[in-house]
């Protein structure tokens, strides 16, 4: 199939050679990604990138070359799509037929079926009788349309046990086997990850290509949704190792359907990704048959039974009347038996998906809810004794026996036959605490587990008691009270000492809080306990005498969700990503770590080439987005970036014991002013274009402030005290500093004397970018909406000279570009102010909507409206034209989406999105990289800034 694209390709070339459509001169081709650099060189383009060069293409030659670098690259379908363009400008024979070789090697019968049509009403409207006859010829030898099927052959089913079972090659071999003729999009889909995984990107570009056309012929569509991991729900053992359920959060539209993955980890450290199954809603709850070769998770109010080799779904149960969040799953083939709870009822499922049998507990338990009166955090507390639901699940084999633990803190044992069960109680304090507003103090069962044999029953409850049961009589063999020890209450009692303070003995209370427990869980044989979670950390005992084995604390050790193996290791899980292994006798071991916990604060320069995120505790990273590399700001970890130059020309980093001012091209450092402050609560301002820098550090003997000189890199220390609010004037001759309680006062720098006493109650100040005016929001009552935005000449102005206005609502940022002012409200109105002329324009927009902060392009043809982790590019028109959105990856990377669908981004930006396909014969849901192909164009960002409405490669939705 390549070769013979090639050659299709080749021939265009021959008839195109001439004006091809490579570099500018003067451009220089771009570098892998990768390793940090300071600013590129001018509009660089990434070498694997598919589609055209910034300009696009405006000749059939130049189409034909991006097809050959496309095909090159294996994407066969975007190589067509080029080769279709070029025949679009030329109309030419030779290319008509090169552009359906290529779609019919690729695998896209209707594709090259309406090429043909196209081909022929051209030629017939020319009366070419000839070329009418040769392409009626190629439309009768056009392979059929296979009809989708959700048949699994043989040697496909070979092909994912092979994988499943970890033999790579050999599953490689079988699946271009069994896919040879064709096959289903899921499955060349699926054929594709597996390529990449095994480090072809060509070949795994090629079964991409393929699943697309496959889809075309079908009718169906992609959806691509940028989705970030937001958290990990839960962690367990699987036979190759590790399962992590998480959850896909849209990361541009927040009204998007969520997603959710499973993936399979080995247990090592430093373990790549072995597979990721991805489901079309996040599960609340996933449970694996005994051999592990079937999944059982939630959808919507069901359960569905799934292959983990193919991902075919093997059982959907009737939607019940609340949704899944308990599961129980023992043994496996038709012997597969389900406990779920769905809201206050628990169901018995077969392998079949039948309901076998229901149970419902009876009792109360004591609950409250909180229902918000008025402004503000004002609430009343409703105190109500609720009916009794499933909090843990457990069965024994074949259903024989089934426990039901109630949030009331009693388990409920049910045999094989009757359905009045046995209630299992035991006494424990229960301290009222939600008439002062807290949580119910309750001690339900966090898990539960049968012994091997069925004989017995082990509980573990969230005080931290140990709970042995006779399941056969239902009697208490054994309470272990949850009480540390002497030894773990002290490391307890210690855990936030400093290295100084002196150990202690812990005190009663505080055994008793060391033993409680968020989350819990038993090793399949009952023998071992994990209990912790809370930021706490991990407490291991043997089950069946008490006997502590391991305390394990920090607040760095992922314990939102345990599963204990066989042999006594423990998987540990935070929802942030981070997994750690603990072996029996050893200390955790990080398997991942995690994963920035946003959300970030985007920022990008007046030019729009350069992107940062700001992110508290993490180090921030920085991209030029034209040349789609990342920049080097700092020189070791402990370095820390306070600011960026409105141009990203210069770079503020605290180095520990000095703040650093450093050009970011060259590297070299223009300025440096010791210090003693701590970079948490130090800022840096940098003015405009004068080399102004203003530094505000904050140490133990309170905040000072620094005016740096740059080039010549002098700086000097202003007389501004006491906790104030600072900010530089654009051509750094003033600086503005105020405080709700105390007046807007402007110093000016050349001689450090204070030249304006303005407004009290003032909640932002911004200065034109020359400095001509400054212009602040006076907040009079801070308890009501509404304000007044002043502006006050600085150049030879009278005192009493100040321009006002009136704004209704609240104020969320103050901004000046040129001799305008921008005030962003919180009800999505942009007032738009011109103190010079009294020109007002107030703009309501709905793109405003969750915006933090605006800005206005250098070039002053558009807007940049910041929100939490993006930036969202619009056309500074009356209509806010969208142009592009960049939004931070919590990976450090980052993600461009233009208005028409095309994309660009980082190199792990793919690993980003989603493809959610629809009209298939079967929805699902597969890795980004089916689309991203597609969808990007290396140098979006630089085009979309420059007017252009840029196309993606393919139209992949309807």
């Amino acid at each position: 199939m390549q070769a013979a694209l090639m050659r299709s390709i080749a021939l265009a070339f021959l008839l195109g050679s001439l004006g091809t459509c490579g570099p500018r001169p003067g451009e220089a081709p771009a570098a892998e990604e990768g390793g940090a650099i300071a600013v590129a060189p001018e509009s660089a383009v990434a070498t694997d990138a598919i589609a055209a060069t910034r300009a696009g293409c405006a000749s059939a030659a130049c189409w034909r070359e991006q097809a050959g670098q496309a095909a090159r690259l294996g994407a066969v379908d975007v190589a067509a799509a080029h080769l279709g363009r070029a025949y679009a400008r030329d109309r030419g024979e030779a290319d008509l037929f090169a552009w359906v070789d290529a779609l019919v090697d690729g695998g896209g019968s209707r594709a090259a079926r309406a090429a043909l049509d196209e081909g022929r009403a051209a030629a017939a409207q020319r009366g070419d009788g000839g070329l009418v006859a040769r392409i009626d010829a190629r439309i009768a030898a056009l392979p059929p349309i296979a009809a989708h099927t959700n048949e699994l052959p043989g040697p496909l089913r070979r092909a994912y046990d092979s994988e499943r079972a970890g033999r790579l090659e050999d599953a490689a071999h079988e699946f271009a086997q069994a896919l040879q003729a064709g096959g289903e999009p899921r499955h060349l889909a699926h054929a594709a990850d597996l390529q990449q995984r095994r480090g072809d990107p060509a070949g795994a570009r090629r079964w991409w290509s393929r699943a697309r056309a496959r889809l075309r012929d079908l009718g169906a569509s992609i959806d691509v949704v940028a989705v970030e991991t937001w958290f990990t729900s839960q962690v367990l053992w699987q036979p190759n190792g590790l399962a992590l359920v998480r959850r896909f959060t849209p990361a541009f539209d927040y009204e998007a359907q969520p997603a959710g993955v499973l993936d399979l980890v080995a247990a090592a450290v430093g373990a790549p990704l072995a597979r990721r199954l991805h489901f079309a809603g996040p599960p609340e709850v996933v449970g694996l048959s005994g051999d592990g070769l079937t999944l059982v998770r939630d959808e919507g109010n069901a359960l569905v039974f799934q292959d983990m080799s193919s991902e075919t779904v093997l059982v959907r149960t009737p939607p019940q009347a609340e949704r899944v969040h308990g599961l129980a799953v023992v043994g496996s083939g038709a012997a597969l038996r389900v406990l779920a709870a769905h809201g206050g009822e628990t169901v018995l499922w077969s392998a079949t998906g039948e309901a076998l049998r229901r149970f419902s507990l009876a009792g109360t338990t004591p609950t409250i809810t909180r229902v918000y009166t008025g402004e503000g955090t004002h609430h009343e507390n409703i105190l109500r004794d609720s009916p009794t639901w499933p909090v843990s699940l457990a069965l024994t084999p074949g259903a024989g026996r089934i426990a039901i633990g109630g949030s009331d803190g009693k388990v409920r044992l049910f045999d094989g036959k009757s359905d009045r069960p046995r209630e299992l109680a035991f006494a424990w304090n229960y301290v009222e605490r939600r008439h002062r507003g807290g949580n119910p103090d309750l001690n339900g069962p966090l898990t539960l587990r049968f012994s091997p044999d069925g004989a017995r029953l082990v509980a573990v409850h969230a005080h931290g008691d140990l709970l042995i049961w006779d399941a056969r009589t239902g009697a208490m063999l054994k309470h272990i009270p949850p009480t540390c020890g002497a030894e773990e209450g002290r490391r307890w009692a210690n855990r936030y000492a400093g290295p100084d303070e002196p150990e202690r003995a812990a005190t009663a209370e505080e055994r008793e809080a060391c033993g409680r427990a968020v989350t819990a869980a038993l090793s399949p044989d009952a023998t071992l306990a994990a209990t912790g979670g809370g930021l706490t950390g991990i407490r291991l005992r043997e089950a069946t005498t008490g006997k502590p084995l391991a305390l394990h604390l920090g607040i760095d050790l992922p314990d939102g969700s345990f599963a204990a193996a066989s042999g006594g290791a423990v998987a540990m899980a935070d929802i942030y990503g981070a997994v750690s292994l603990l072996s029996p006798g050893g200390a955790p071991r990080a398997l991942t770590s995690k994963s920035r916990s946003g959300p970030v604060r985007p920022w990008i320069s007046r030019d729009g080439r350069v992107f940062a995120q700001f992110s508290v505790n993490e180090p921030v990273a920085a991209w030029d987005l034209v040349a789609r590399r990342p920049l080097a700001l700092t020189r070791g970890d402990k370095e820390q970036v306070l600011a960026l130059s409105p141009t990203a020309a210069r770079v503020a980093v605290h180095t520990g014991d000095a703040v650093e001012l450093r050009d970011v091209a060259a590297g070299t450092t223009l300025a440096r002013v010791p210090t003693r402050a701590s970079p948490f609560g130090s800022q840096a301002q940098f003015s405009g274009t004068s080399g102004h820098v203003l530094l505000a550090m904050e140490a133990e003997r309170g905040r000072s402030f620094e005016l740096v000189e740059l080039p010549a890199g002098t700086h000097r220390p202003l007389a501004i005290e006491g906790h104030v609010s600072v900010q530089l004037a654009g051509d750094g001759r003033h600086v503005a500093a105020w405080r709700q309680d105390l007046p807007l006062k402007l110093l000016r720098v050349a001689d450090g004397a204070w030249v304006a006493s303005l407004d009290d109650r003032v909640e932002s100040v911004a200065f034109a970018p020359d400095g001509a005016f400054v212009a602040w929001v006076q907040q009079l009552d801070r308890s009501r909406p509404g304000a007044k935005l002043r502006a006050r000449r600085l150049d030879g102005a009278e005192p009493a000279d100040i321009q006002e206005i009136d704004l209704d609502g609240w104020t969320s940022w103050l901004t000046v570009a040129g001799d305008e002012v921008l005030v962003l409200r919180q009800d999505t109105t942009l007032t738009r102010w011109r103190p010079g002329t009294g020109a007002r324009v107030d703009v309501k927009h709905d793109a405003l909507a969750g915006q933090l902060e605006v800005a206005v392009a250098e070039d002053g043809k558009h807007l940049f409206l910041t929100r939490y982790g993006s930036v969202h590019v619009h056309a500074d028109d009356a209509a806010l034209t969208p142009r592009l959105t960049v939004a931070a990856l919590l990976s450090g990377g980052w993600l461009a989406l233009a208005r028409t669908g095309a994309m660009d981004g980082s190199a792990d930006a793919p690993e980003h999105l989603i493809a959610r396909v629809r009209g298939a014969g079967d929805e699902f849901v597969a890795a980004g990289r089916l689309a991203w192909d597609g969808v990007q164009v290396a140098g979006l960002v630089e085009r979309a800034l420059a007017g252009e409405d840029v196309a993606p490669p393919l139209r992949l939705g309807r």
